[in-house]
């Protein structure tokens, strides 16, 4: 992320650099622009940061209790099902 902060600000210096030597006019407009790009690079961000924190919570841990409780819930589908079963075998039909 570091690295990318570097290269993006590098890329506005050439920029500059290039432009400097076309204007004032050109300048500004780098310097105009530049500032709308640096607002869509922090939305994105925030936006990656939210959705860091969104994921954080979906640990191994949490995710072994719900796979703990999806199987607990499963077995106890199938005892269900298996006493259902043993009725039905009792009063004749098929299961």
């Amino acid at each position: 992320m570091i690295v990318s902060q570097v290269l993006a600000s590098a890329v506005s210096l050439i920029d500059i650099a290039m432009l400097g030597r076309l204007g004032p006019s050109a300048l500004a407009a780098v310097g105009y622009v530049t500032q709308f790009f640096w607002l869509a690079q922090a939305v994105l961000m925030a936006i990656g940061v939210a959705g860091v924190a969104l994921i954080a919570p979906e640990t191994p841990r949490a995710r072994a209790r719900r796979s703990e409780a999806a199987c607990s819930s499963r077995s106890a589908s199938r005892r269900r099902s298996r006493r259902w079963c043993s009725r039905s075998r009792a009063s004749g039909s098929a299961c």
